[in-house]
């Protein structure tokens, strides 16, 4: 067997068995609230102990999941690297914004949604009121959207965002604006 079947065969394996595992998770973690809530109204010890031993079977479940998941982030990038390169623009990151600070004008290249994991950020687009979006909050962006305000809301503590985007190949994030534009 050559290297580049041994590695389609490990990229298939580990595949594989990495998307079983979520699906268990949802159903097991289902499973086991109606277990709880049925050993909470009856308060009989099996609904309890069929409740304990599904916990540890999902414990299990989540930490197979883990160990499946991030050598495949690495197959990914290194035995599909083409599709990468294609796929990179489609972007799920957390982005940390420091406390009291604003970003320039700008138009951003690409359709996105922001969900706001920590603190509050204010973002204005042309021609609308400003606007503030709390932890839990998402909002979206469109490419033809121009940022005339876009900062941190806080002056002492920092917010995190997880933006989900989809830019075109080579084009950049986002284009400044010169002052004539904003």
């Amino acid at each position: 067997m050559d290297a580049v079947t041994a590695h389609r065969i490990h990229f298939a394996f580990t595949a594989t068995y990495h998307y079983l595992f979520p699906q268990l998770t949802m159903g097991l973690a289902l499973i086991i609230v109606i277990l709880k809530s049925a050993a909470l109204r009856t308060a009989d010890a099996h609904y309890d102990r069929a409740a304990g031993f599904w916990g540890r079977i999902l414990a299990i479940n989540f930490a197979m999941g883990v160990v499946t998941g991030i050598p495949l982030e690495f197959q990914f990038g290194t035995n599909w690297s083409r599709f990468s390169r294609g796929a990179g623009g489609v972007i799920g990151q957390t982005l940390p914004w420091k406390a009291s600070s604003p970003s320039s004008s700008n138009r951003p290249s690409w359709a996105s949604s922001l969900y706001v994991l920590e603190g509050s950020i204010i973002t204005q687009v042309k021609g609308a009121s400003p606007q503030t979006v709390h932890a839990g909050g998402v909002f979206y962006e469109s490419p033809t959207d121009v940022h005339s305000v876009s900062r941190n809301a806080s002056e002492t503590q920092p917010a995190k965002l997880l933006v989900f985007y989809v830019n075109a190949k080579g084009a950049p994030p986002t284009v400044l604006l010169r002052e004539g534009e904003r």
